[in-house]
């Protein structure tokens, strides 16, 4: 079984034959980055408890655990080996924030969930921490993160769920067009860590009426003849996302989408997209109800359609700050810089100081449109970047304050 894991992995590798390898995120997460093949274990061995004291219950491949999951408490672990394993709902499992309930792999390879419509839902779950486990072609999601409605819970008001997804793959198919990799929906205090998804028709993260989640380090490849799939999209009455550390692979059709379309729908509110790679996208931001959100130090590869943008059915933009990015692209192949609905109010858009490089500039901003937004910084348009093919970090001195190394001292990237 370990063996044809290694296979589904392996084939998954292969299929990028002949694409340029897929950008790694700016930076991995130490924590639970490394996987159980970090600490010296050989597979078959259980790896110690994360909490002294904590049981440690295994589920063989193919293994219902819905009675493991009435024994569970706080501090207990649920332990899977390299095979595949069943997908479950699990409804109010419930560590406490010393003590998080874990569900991990044994071994270096780590445990499949062979989805069916989704892979784990964990509806009204909280102090929960999933580690390093693989699942393979949900038809909805892999991973949901649901808060329901709790008993007594005020309309508008999140379940705080203090759960944890770090070091998860998911690999899918073309399916559904309505296919994601993970969901968070009505919850606060969520974290995904770490993640990488590839192949997926709608949103490889999709996040709707959510609070404090943070998403780092995410690495997505959607599915080839996907141009219109989403990297993130941050959905409803969210407020505090945060997606830092992100890589956009393989001309994606939209890297990060903020808000629900329509006049009336509420906006996303004190949210940022910061440190992310955006390589061959579509179109790397788009607002379609943002305020007070900031889109700053992202690294921009031969955008197509446009580097941001505003919809036509986009209700409320306002106090959104773009700043310290790096954009570049062969000339002849953008279609526009940043378009907007007739009458947007430019000042809704704060540019600081950013890079914008493409050897049809100056003159090509006749025909692109000059990037929107009120000119608080200095828009650089003269400096060529001369970015490294396997990092995108820039070469040129004169542009290495911009992007998503900025300022920062990056290890060699993992695995390559």
């Amino acid at each position: 079984m370990a063996t044809m894991l290694g296979a589904i992995v392996m084939a998954a590798v292969l299929a990028q034959a002949g694409d340029r390898m897929a950008v790694p995120p700016p930076f991995v997460p130490g924590a639970g980055a490394a996987g159980e093949s970090g600490n010296g274990r050989t597979g078959g061995q259980m790896p110690p408890p994360y909490t002294a004291g904590g049981r440690q219950f295994l589920v063989q491949p193919g293994q219902d655990w819905a009675h493991i999951r009435r024994e569970l408490e706080p501090g207990d672990e649920v332990i899977f080996p390299a095979g595949f394993h069943l997908p479950q709902k699990i409804e109010g499992l419930a560590g406490t924030r010393e003590k998080p309930i874990v569900l991990r792999s044994r071994d270096p390879i780590a445990g499949a969930v062979s989805c069916g419509d989704f892979g784990w839902e964990f509806v009204q779950c909280k102090h929960l921490l999933v580690e390093n486990m693989l699942f393979l072609n949900p038809t909805e999601a892999a991973i949901v993160v649901d808060g329901g409605a709790a008993p007594g819970q005020a309309p508008g008001e999140r379940f705080r769920a203090d759960v944890v997804v770090r070091n998860c793959t998911v690999q899918g198919s073309k399916q559904r067009a309505s296919q994601d990799g993970v969901r968070v929906r009505a919850a606060a205090d969520v974290t995904l860590d770490a993640l990488r998804i590839e192949g997926w028709q709608d949103a490889a993260v999709e996040v709707d009426d959510v609070s404090r989640v943070m998403v780092r380090g995410l690495m997505t490849l959607p599915a080839r003849g996907t141009p219109t799939a989403r990297g993130v999209a941050v959905l409803g009455r969210s407020s505090e996302v945060v997606v830092t550390g992100a890589a956009f692979n393989r001309e994606i059709g939209v890297g990060v989408q903020v808000g629900s379309p329509g006049k009336d729908a509420w906006p996303v509110e004190r949210s940022a997209v910061e440190r992310c790679l955006f390589d061959g996208p579509g179109v790397a931001l788009r607002l379609v109800n943002a305020r007070e959100f900031t889109f700053g130090r992202a690294t921009i590869y031969e955008p197509t359609k446009a580097v941001y943008e505003v919809p036509a059915d986009a209700g409320i933009v306002g106090k959104v700050t773009i700043d310290k990015m790096l954009v570049t692209w062969t000339p002849g192949t953008l279609e526009r810089f940043s378009p907007v609905p007739e009458g947007f109010a430019v000042d809704s858009i704060t540019l600081g100081d950013n890079l914008w490089f493409s050897a049809e500039l100056p003159t090509a901003w006749t025909v692109l449109g000059a990037p929107v937004g009120y000119r608080r910084g200095t828009q650089v348009s003269d400096v060529d970047p001369t970015l490294e093919p396997r990092t995108l970090r820039p070469k040129n001195p004169d542009a290495k304050g911009y992007g998503v190394f900025a300022g920062v001292a990056v290890a060699p990237a993992v695995g390559g």
